[in-house]
C-alpha cells in the first residue's frame, strides 16, 4: 500500500468514524434525556457525578457495539480487499474519535485522558465476553437452526448485559426493567449502525 493510498484510507476511516461517533452520541445523550430512563435509574435522588458517570456508561457501551459490530463485518472480508481495509481503519479510528471531539470541545486534558482510559479498559471487556457470549450460545438449540443473526443476538445481548452491570454498579436482577429498555435501545443503535456502513456502502 502505497503512501497516498494510506493517506485517503486514514482520511476516509477518520470521516466515517467521526460521522458514528457524532450518531452515538447524540442518541447516548438522547436516551439518557428520557423520563422513563430517568425514573428507572432514579435521576433525581443521584448526585451529579452518578448522574454524569451514567451518561458516559452509555456513551461507552455504544463505542463497544459500534467496535464488535465492525469486527464482525471485518472478518466476513477476504483479506487485502479494499472494503476490509478501510473497515478496519473505521474500527481503529472509532476507538479515539470521541476523546479527539471532547479535545476540540475544549474538555480539560485530564478528563480526556480518563476517556482514553475508560473506552480501552471498556472496549476489552466488551471484546471478551463477546467471546465468551459466542461459544456459549454455539450451545443454543435454536441457533442451530437458523443462525443468520447470531452475530446481532450475540452482539446485543453481550452489550446490553454489560451496559446494565456498569450502570447499576453490578447490583442487578432478572427482574430489572431497565434491562428491556436498554435492549431495545442498542438493538435499535445495531441496525443504525449498520444504516450508515450500508449508506457507504461498505456492508451488504
Amino acid at each position: 500500500m502505497n503512501k497516498k493510498f494510506q493517506a485517503i484510507i486514514k482520511e476516509a476511516s477518520r470521516t466515517a468514524a467521526r460521522v458514528l461517533v457524532n450518531k452515538l452520541s447524540e442518541e447516548s445523550f438522547k436516551f439518557w434525556q428520557q423520563d422513563r430512563i430517568r425514573k428507572l435509574i432514579r435521576f433525581k435522588k443521584l448526585e451529579q457525578t452518578e448522574q454524569d458517570r451514567i451518561f458516559n456508561e452509555f456513551i461507552v457501551t455504544l463505542i463497544g457495539l459500534l467496535d464488535l459490530q465492525l469486527r464482525d463485518e471485518i472478518v466476513k472480508i477476504p483479506r487485502q480487499n479494499e472494503k476490509r481495509i478501510l473497515l478496519k481503519g473505521i474500527q481503529e479510528a472509532s476507538l479515539s474519535e470521541y476523546p479527539i471531539i471532547l479535545t476540540e470541545l475544549g474538555t480539560e486534558k485530564l478528563f480526556v485522558d480518563l476517556w482514553i482510559e475508560l473506552i480501552k479498559m471498556r472496549t476489552k471487556e466488551y471484546r471478551e465476553d463477546y467471546k465468551l457470549a459466542v461459544t456459549e450460545m454455539k450451545k443454543w438449540e435454536e441457533l442451530k437452526v437458523d443462525n443468520r443473526y447470531f452475530d446481532n443476538i450475540a452482539r446485543i445481548n453481550n452489550c446490553s448485559i454489560l451496559c446494565l452491570q456498569h450502570v447499576r454498579r453490578g447490583q442487578t436482577t432478572p427482574e430489572d426493567i431497565l434491562w428491556k429498555d436498554i435492549r431495545r435501545w442498542i438493538t435499535f443503535m445495531d441496525v443504525e449502525f449498520k444504516k450508515i456502513l450500508q449508506m457507504i456502502q461498505l456492508v451488504e
